[in-house]
Formats: structure tokens, sequence, C-alpha cells
């Protein structure tokens, strides 16, 4: 008997260990499904500190966004008509210490007050030491006003790089010499402070680089250096063929990098590529770490073409890192869909008396980096891309540039723009205002707006 009743006590056990066990291993898996629906929602991977932002959840729920949700203002400022005022092609706006610095495609920049009277034209274009022959773009201090010009000379070496400092008011200060970084100059440099920049590494290097960022000194002492993330083959391949680059007589042909849009913030940098899913941020501490990744799902999305697919066509998505605006609350971002595209249009341009029709399939979309809400952005007006204006009644709104402290978003309106906007019959308020005083031949108007 009591044999009997040990037997039955084990068997007992037994059971009672399994359904334990068993309860327990559900109650775990329970609890590990609510992580991740917790994380899902969120939008936040289960590292907390890497936000993903949901591409396909923005791509299959595009709307409208209306101007009102990122700003609290709008003001247009008609840029004054008078001689030498007159913007060239394709410009690019900027502001700072109560000025407008609009550049266009003769690399000159016309500068007004902060109302649109023109102040003058700034172009120091020549061989004399204090002018520059060429120049990799313009920078204006927003304190002072001072124009600093990446600039290049020929010199018995070859092309001499250097950085030239104008006052406000147009007048040589100094030129400062350019270092060489590991045998290669950095365009465009990133000031961190005295003497700490960053830089992409170039496109083009006679030898292959590991790495894509470079912390370095004025007189070129590199601090540290970010390597590259790891890319795919095929990535590589495309990378190498993008570029087509003839070798000098006697030379072998240079190779091709990655490399990375560096966007700089007040408080970091933003590190971004189309080939890579990640956002990364790099600090003034040199500390780099990813914030935001995509999920793409099954998109091809890698920086890539499609073998034999055609302009605007094939199932494949591109960044278009030139176009990246980020501040405090927001990142301001443009893709190609190609085939993914919801709302294709077409622009017609002249090209030698012929005027050809060009498909598009570019859209923009808006990250909230509170919400982590992504969305892809329906054109206000068909044809027309950006924020509908429905502050003061204006065409759709696409900044160009973002002040540093993030205070306000600029873009330009040609007086054509304006004129086409004030023809559609639907303007009202202080557009119709500006839209009545614009003439066909008037110079562009500014379009500041208020950042929330």
């Amino acid at each position: 008997m009591s044999l009997f009743l040990s037997l039955n006590n084990k068997i007992t056990n037994f059971f009672a260990n399994k359904v334990f066990a068993l309860a327990f291993t559900l109650v775990l898996f329970l609890f590990v499904v609510l992580i991740l629906y917790s994380c899902s929602n969120k939008q936040v991977s289960l590292d907390s500190d890497i936000t993903t932002i949901d591409f396909l959840s923005g791509l299959n729920n595009p709307r409208v966004v209306d101007l009102s949700e990122i700003a609290s203002n709008v003001e247009y400022i008609p840029l004054e008509t008078v001689e030498g005022a007159l913007i060239g092609r394709y410009p690019k706006v900027s502001i700072g210490s109560n000025r407008i610095y609009v550049i266009s495609a003769r690399k000159e920049v016309k500068i007004f007050d902060i109302r649109g009277n023109y102040l003058f034209t700034f172009n120091r274009r020549g061989r004399g030491p204090e002018e520059y022959l060429y120049n990799q773009g313009f920078k204006f201090d927003l304190e002072s006003g001072n124009i600093i010009v990446n600039a290049f000379m020929p010199s018995s070496i070859g092309m001499d790089s250097k950085v030239n400092n104008y006052d406000s008011l147009g007048n040589f200060l100094f030129s400062e010499q350019r270092a060489m970084v590991d045998s290669f100059f950095i365009e465009s440099p990133i000031r961190i402070d005295e003497d700490l920049y960053l830089g992409a590494v170039p496109q083009l290097s006679k030898n292959k680089l590991d790495f894509f960022i470079v912390a370095f000194q004025k007189d070129g002492s590199i601090i540290k250096k970010i390597s590259a993330p790891l890319i795919t083959q095929q990535q590589e391949e495309h990378i190498q063929k993008s570029i087509m680059v003839a070798p000098l007589p006697g030379q072998s042909a240079p190779v091709i990098n990655l490399t990375p849009t560096l966007y700089s913030l007040p408080t970091f940098t933003r590190v971004f590529s189309k080939y890579v899913d990640t956002l990364y941020s790099l600090d003034s501490n040199l500390r780099y770490k990813p914030e935001f990744i995509f999920n793409y799902g099954n998109i091809r999305a890698d920086g890539t073409i499609p073998k034999g697919a055609k302009k605007g066509e094939g199932k494949f998505v591109t960044l278009n890192e030139s176009e990246y605006q980020e501040w405090e609350n927001f990142i301001f971002f443009n893709f190609r869909l190609n085939g993914y595209s919801f709302e294709p249009y077409e622009r017609s341009i002249g090209v030698k008396s012929r005027v050809t029709t060009i498909k598009h399939t570019d859209s923009y979309a808006l990250f909230n980096k509170e919400s982590a809400e992504f969305s892809f952005m329906k054109q206000p007006i068909k044809g027309k891309l950006g924020f509908r204006d429905n502050l003061k009644g204006g065409p759709p709104f696409i900044p160009q540039f973002i002040t540093e402290d993030g205070s306000y978003a600029v873009s330009l309106l040609s007086a054509g723009e304006v004129l086409e906007h004030a023809q559609s019959g639907k303007i009202k308020g202080e557009f119709a205002k500006i839209a009545s005083k614009v003439d066909e031949m008037d110079n562009h108007v500014v379009v500041l707006v208020k950042l929330k």
C-alpha cells in the first residue's frame, strides 16, 4: 500500500511540475508578445534609443499636410526689382543676420535686407589674392553677416584649397589654407568648435577608403574616423558605376567611395545616405549612434536600380538626399517612388527651342519625431507638391532652407508662380494683396515661415 501511495505521489508531482512549467512558458510567451506589440505600436525598436520610421504605413496612407501642422505664421516678402537685383536661374535662398541671401546658377549672391530691399551683389571671382576662381559653396555667419567661401585656386602643385572670409559688405578679411586630411581635401567641412571639424570623405580618391566620416583639426590632424557601414556587393558595384571618371595620363583611375550626407543641427550632426536605412547622429563629443531606422518592408530601397528599370518605373524607391531638411520636431524627406508612386506628375521644360515633357514620381514626406508619425504628402493642387498653405492661401510650400536655430523655414516663388496661383481663383487674404502688386517681370517673392 505504501508503495502504491509513493508511486501515486511521484506521478502527481511529475504532472504538477509539467503543468507549472507549461504555465510558466505560456506566461513568458504572452509577456514577450505584449512587449513586442507595445514597441510596435510606439514605432520604437527593441533598442529604445532607435525609433522606427514606418515607410510602409506612410506610403499606404498618404494625405494632404497643412502648413499649420509645422508653422504658426507665413509671410510673403517681394524682393525689390531694381537694376542688378534680378535673380538668375535655379536660385537657392537662405536667411541670417536680418538679411536674405539668394545664390543662383551664376555662382553669385544677391543680398537683400529682411524686408526685401536690394543691398548688393557679392561676386569675387578672379585670380587676385583676395579672389577665388572656383568655389564649392557659400556660408553666411548668422551673427556678423560675414561671407565665407570654400575656394579653389590653381597653384604650382595643382588646385590650392582655401577658405576666404569677407565681411558683411563683401570686403576681404583673410584667407585660411585648408589642410589636407589623409591625402585629400574635405569639401564643405562642418565646424564644431575653434579647432574641430567634421567632413565626409570625398567621392573620388586614389585608394579605397574604409571610413566615411572624419573629425579633424585645422592643421589636418585626424581626431577620429567613423567606419563606413556595411553595404552589399550590388550596392558597391552601383556606387562604382555611378560616376564615370577617365584617369589622367599615366595614372590609374580613381576609386569611388561611399559618401554620406552631413546635415548640421544646433547640438549634433545628422548622418545619412540613400544606400543605408539608418539615420545616425554625431554630437560635439564625437559620440556616434543610430537614431532612426526605416521599415521598408519588402520594398527595394538600397539606393540601387533594378536591371532594366526605366526612369520613373520599376519596383524600387530612392531617398533624395539633397532635399532633406530637419529641425527640432520634424524631418522632411523626398523620395523617388518610381513604380510605387501614388501621384505621378509631369513637368514641361524647354530644350533648344523644343518643349520636352518629363514624368516625375517623387513625393515629399513628413516625420514627426515626437509622435513617430510618418506621412507621405499628397499634392494640395494637382501637380504641385508641398504643404498646403492654409494660413495665408499661398501656393504649396516646400522649404529650401531652415535656420540654424530651427525658428524659420524659407523658400522662393518666381513672379510667374505667384501669378499662376493668383489666376487659379482660389486665393484670398494677404497673399491676394501681394499677388495683385506683382508683375510678370518682377523679382522673386520670399516665403518666410515661422516654425512651431
